[in-house]
């Protein structure tokens, strides 16, 4: 009669546990992966020409980070993990986040994107419960940076 007790008990925690799985945020919480910008000179100097070869073209998300609050309270949030790797001679990271406490003002994540000073940003509609970015030191052309959150 224990074992059979103990057995249903186990049964209605995995059950539990399973439909307790964490959700990815919602599509429009994570930053695009490529974006498009147009890039000129409003003032050129005498006997300069500018040329940009990408005019048009997508722009990769090379970076993602977490602020405590909007960007502008400079709270940027530091990984509680981070694995690094090799690949095709260049340095991979893995940074994993996991948000703990209170966060009153929501969190924020920034994308920067190509090799540009261009970045977008914004409070999340929730507090993530983790996410993860990977990215390269070297990013190959068309190589995205990977984000992926769970809901908490």
């Amino acid at each position: 009669m224990r074992r059979a007790l103990l057995a249903r008990m186990a049964g209605v925690v995995f059950c539990l546990a399973s439909s307790l799985q964490a959700a990815p945020l919602p599509a429009d919480d994570t930053c695009p992966p490529t974006l498009r910008i147009e890039a000129r000179i409003v003032d050129p100097l005498g006997g300069w020409e500018s040329t940009n070869a990408r005019v048009g073209e997508p722009l990769e998300r090379q970076s993602v980070a977490f602020f405590a609050g909007p960007i502008s309270a400079g709270a940027q949030l530091k990984p509680q993990r981070i694995r690094r790797g090799m690949r095709d001679g260049a340095e991979t990271f893995v940074h994993q986040y996991t948000f703990l406490g209170r966060f009153p003002e929501g969190v924020s994540m920034s994308c920067r994107y190509g090799s540009t000073s261009v970045v977008v940003h914004k409070v999340l509609s929730a507090v993530p419960g983790q996410c993860t970015v990977s990215f390269s030191s070297r990013p190959a052309r068309g190589e995205i940076a990977q984000v992926v959150c769970q809901a908490q």
